[in-house]
């Protein structure tokens, strides 16, 4: 076992980061955590920005950005200022979404009321 040099955890000598405070363990662990991670390198340390979300983060974050007005602030504050990357990639995608309704919205009502006008006279 091994001993972190950051916070003091015992941590077993295969493990690449602290399990307490997610730093590099030895200067070689700080290589290979430059290297790209793969599956077989482990979920990322608990803290980390790239930590996923779950399904049920995922649905509680679509109904809160549902809600008019209130949700739409919580989004925009997700999607420029989360440090979770997956929390903030999906508040972004969101605002793209929010933003195609409007749009779209706005092209349905012009055309209905040049149309509907038209057919009454």
């Amino acid at each position: 076992m091994a001993i972190c040099k950051e916070c003091g955890t015992s941590v077993p000598d295969e493990i690449k980061f602290c399990t307490g405070c997610g730093k590099p363990m030895t200067a070689a662990a700080a290589a290979a955590a430059a290297a790209p991670l793969t599956a077989a390198d482990g979920p990322p340390p608990k803290g980390s920005p790239y930590t996923a979300i779950s399904t049920g983060g995922y649905v509680f974050r679509m109904i809160l950005f549902s809600i008019p007005l209130v949700g739409w602030i919580f989004c925009v504050i997700t999607a420029f200022g989360a440090k979770n990357i997956n929390k903030r990639n999906f508040a972004r995608a969101m605002l793209v979404f929010m933003l195609i309704g409007i749009v779209l919205s706005a092209i349905g009502y012009v055309s209905f009321g040049l149309i509907i006008p038209s057919v009454k006279g």
